[in-house]
């Protein structure tokens, strides 16, 4: 008779060393997915560490660009720089402050959407460029409608041609460079509602005509009739020149060229209506007035930024940091 046990431990044996080979395998895979899970979780973890970070550092670019966002809710930027943010005047645009403080120069050349502390920053680049698309498209709406208004003003200025010259026997009194600037000024804040019509605009263009303090030349034989433009600045609108003359006939003959300068400006402002070029003005206070609601718009997105918990996006920062 055959013994057949030995080969029946045998097999045993194997089946049992296969389970438990098989469970050791399991085992093995098991401890390898919570290993991996586990590594997953910290690399996550460590990422989204990262991504905070650098979301703090963003939003230390948002706090800077607005300014002051702890101030009191139910505030609206009014017409002039607000906080660090550019403006909109009466008959202008304000920049962002360039400085120390915000300046509004005469040909805007220095018009700024983002203040000087942060001109050129590179995380301020990276929140325009690859987190917050929505605050790049908001400033390049005011930079459009600047750019807009610009153009429309110096076409009125290259266009208008109500100023007169006037030749008398003492002098010759002709515009300023600034003449047709400053009556563009007036015509958008009459499409502003800044003036109660015509005639309003009219009364309070020769009072400020009357306090602008008009003075003689300190070398040439020219006496500058200037309008005054409001805190404490005033610019010349037109010039009285004296061929043969003295220092004291130049005081005397003052008078007389305000007088006379008077007249050409209601003149010059009875003159205005609805038509070319003076619809250019009219088109101008209208992309004021947008403006005005742009950069509204942008101090919100600021603010809404500023209490995000994280900035989504990617850039090489984040890449550089990333497990």
């Amino acid at each position: 008779m055959v013994d057949f046990s030995g080969d029946w431990l045998t097999a045993i044996d194997i089946a049992i060393s296969a389970i438990l080979s098989a469970a050791l395998v399991a085992l093995y895979f098991k401890q390898t997915r919570i290993l991996e899970s586990q590594r997953e979780l910290l690399t996550q973890e460590l990422n989204r560490e990262a991504r905070q970070q650098h979301t703090e550092t963003l939003r230390e670019r948002v706090r800077l660009w607005h300014g002051n966002p702890d101030r009191e809710t139910g505030e609206t930027p009014i017409d002039g720089p607000d906080m660090n943010l550019p403006g909109v005047a009466g008959a202008s645009f304000k920049t962002a402050p360039v400085g120390s403080y915000a300046v509004t120069p005469l040909d805007e050349e220095e018009f700024e959407i983002i203040p000087s502390q942060l001109q050129g920053d590179r995380y301020l680049q990276d929140l325009l460029n690859n987190h917050a698309p929505d605050l790049r498209e908001a400033k390049e709406e005011i930079e459009r409608l600047h750019h807009r208004f610009v153009s429309l003003r110096e076409e009125f200025r290259e266009e208008y041609d109500e100023s007169e010259i006037v030749e008398k026997e003492e002098y010759k009194l002709e515009p300023a460079d600034f003449f047709s600037r400053w009556v563009f000024e007036q015509i958008v804040l009459l499409g502003r509602d800044r003036y109660d019509g015509l005639e309003d605009l009219q009364d309070v263009a020769i009072s400020r005509l009357e306090k602008g303090d008009s003075g003689v030349h300190s070398d040439e034989p020219l006496i500058w009739i200037r309008v005054d433009r409001g805190g404490g600045s005033s610019f010349a609108i037109y010039s009285a020149s004296i061929d043969d003359y003295n220092r004291e006939e130049l005081n005397e003959l003052r008078s007389s060229a305000e007088e006379d300068t008077k007249e050409l400006v209601e003149q010059a402002l009875t003159k205005i209506d609805k038509e070319h070029p003076y619809s250019l003005a009219y088109e101008a206070a209208e992309v004021l007035d947008d403006a005005k609601e742009a950069i509204e718009e942008l101090e919100r997105i600021l603010m809404e930024y500023e209490g995000r918990p994280i900035y989504t996006g990617d850039c090489k920062y984040l890449d550089e940091a990333k497990i």
